[in-house]
């Protein structure tokens, strides 16, 4: 995980550096310099956030999970963490922003079973079972926003385009007193994809006082927003010949909904180029 938020964070924090070390230049004018341009300058604003990410679900795989363990599958709320960088076009703002989060879902439970084996005679036994469903998610949006009223308290309306790289895995590791069971779990999934990624959002701005010196502290701010990603993989399909008489719509694939209902709260600096 560290390994994946350095390499798509790394490219966004030269580019903060970047933009810091122009804010500096711009600060270190003289005041008439500074005045005399003030006018020309675009503001830039550069955000860190953290939010609990609701919904991630897999509907129809949960329903099918619940026959081969006979419990809840259910991710965690993961939190995110990411950044975002926003400037004024016109009457709209615009900007960028990137995230990173991992959702989890284990397991362990025991399952007995009674089959007969190749001589016609009953067995009974149990199995120890360990699930562990992982998925890291990475998504970068271009966005676009409106803000009705520009005041030191104000709201925001935007949405956002872009695309989520993904990472799921699911792996079983089972132990049974049949050294013959032909359930044997194994890593049933380990796809890395990129996927379409879409949002809608809101927040409101809580802006700092900045009539006293040059403070690049903007605002706080608070944001509700849905993110849509999504896709399908044959989560069931090297589960199904593990399982006596298993349903043939095992071998199809199931959707995955990596993204969700999230609740953004997160500081904003203000620079100008």
């Amino acid at each position: 995980m560290i390994k994946l938020i350095f390499t798509f964070f790394y490219p966004l924090l030269l580019f903060f550096f970047g933009a810091g070390i122009n804010v500096y230049s711009a600060f270190a004018r003289p005041a008439s310099d500074s005045a005399s341009t003030s006018a020309k300058r675009t503001p830039i604003l550069l955000g860190v956030f953290v939010s609990p990410v609701f919904g991630i679900t897999a509907p129809e795989f949960a329903n099918e999970y619940r026959q081969i363990s006979n419990t809840l599958f259910a991710f965690d709320s993961p939190l995110a963490i990411g950044a975002t960088t926003k400037t004024t076009i016109g009457q709209f703002r615009v900007g960028a922003s990137v995230e990173a989060y991992r959702a989890r879902f284990q397991d362990n439970y025991r399952q007995n079973f009674i089959k007969l084996d190749s001589f016609g005679d009953t067995v009974r036994g149990f199995r120890g079972i360990y699930q562990d469903f992982n998925i890291k998610v990475l998504p970068v949006f271009a966005t676009i926003e409106v803000v009705p009223v520009a005041a030191q308290f104000r709201t925001y309306a935007g949405a956002g385009i872009g695309i989520a790289y993904t990472e799921i895995f699911w792996s079983e590791t089972i132990n049974s007193t049949d050294p013959l069971d032909i359930r044997t779990g194994g890593v049933h999934i380990d796809e890395t994809r990129f996927i379409p990624a879409f949002r809608l959002y809101t927040g409101m701005e809580l802006g700092f006082d900045r009539s006293e010196g040059n403070s690049p502290l903007h605002s706080l701010f608070i944001e509700v927003r849905y993110s849509f990603i999504s896709t399908s993989l044959p989560l069931l399909e090297r589960v199904f010949p593990q399982v006596d008489r298993a349903p043939a719509a095992w071998k199809e694939s199931f959707s995955v909904r990596t993204g969700g209902f999230a609740i953004a709260a997160g500081i904003a600096l203000q620079f100008s180029r």
